[in-house]
């Protein structure tokens, strides 16, 4: 596995928060929006953002 890219993180745990706070969404739709994002990354190989 990739080693994770720290600017990724940041801006993804900012877009989690975003969701659950402003968005309030529940947490299942929030967990679903991270694997999503995991996906992503897999599939451009853990490329920036």
């Amino acid at each position: 596995m990739c080693k994770a890219n720290e600017e990724n993180e940041r801006i993804k745990r900012r877009y989690l928060q975003y969701l659950k706070v402003a968005k309030r969404k529940n947490a299942s739709t929030v967990l679903k929006a991270a694997e999503g994002m995991l996906r992503f990354e897999a599939s451009t190989n853990y490329a920036i953002f």
